[in-house]
C-alpha cells in the first residue's frame, strides 16, 4: 500500500475544508493510500514537516491558501 502524508490548513478558506474531510480522505483510502494526515499549527509548519519526513511517504498532498501552498 502506498503511503500518503496529508497536510492541510484548517483556516484557510474560512475552515471550509473542515466539512469536505471526510469525503477527502475516503477518496484517498480507496485510491490504494494509507494516509497520515497533518494540520498545519503555525507558519511554517508545512515546510518544517515535510521537510522531516518527505522520505517516508509515496506522495504528499497539501490543502490551504497561499502561504501554504507557498510554503
Amino acid at each position: 500500500m502506498k503511503k500518503l502524508l496529508f497536510i492541510f490548513n484548517p483556516r484557510s478558506g474560512k475552515g471550509q475544508i473542515k466539512s469536505a474531510l471526510p469525503d477527502i480522505l475516503d477518496i484517498m483510502v480507496k485510491s490504494g493510500f494509507d494516509i497520515t494526515v497533518h494540520t498545519t499549527q503555525c507558519q511554517g509548519d508545512c515546510t518544517e514537516v515535510v521537510a522531516a519526513r518527505a522520505k517516508e511517504f509515496d506522495r504528499i498532498v497539501v490543502s490551504g491558501g497561499d502561504g501554504t501552498l507557498d510554503e
